[in-house]
């Protein structure tokens, strides 16, 4: 099997902030693609609230999923 994206990280680096960093960016990425780009349904899902969401894609700079919700290009 694929190792993880935490596995893949820590092959990589010690450095706690770039794996929380990194692990967050997945965890939120894949919350977004399940939700098709519904930021409060992919809020619902990581138990934050949408607010925090919101900021989270803004600080890791993650795909605009307003286009993919008005599109439905979404892949899994």
């Amino acid at each position: 099997p694929e190792p993880s994206v935490a596995e893949t990280v820590l092959r990589q680096t010690d450095d706690l902030k770039k794996i929380v960093e990194t692990v967050e960016r997945e965890v939120i990425d894949r919350a977004m693609r399940r939700a098709q780009g519904n930021q409060s349904r992919g809020a619902q899902a990581l138990n934050i609230s949408r607010g925090s969401l919101i900021a989270k894609l803004k600080e890791y700079e993650v795909a605009d999923y307003r286009y993919l919700r008005r599109n439905r290009r979404v892949t899994r």
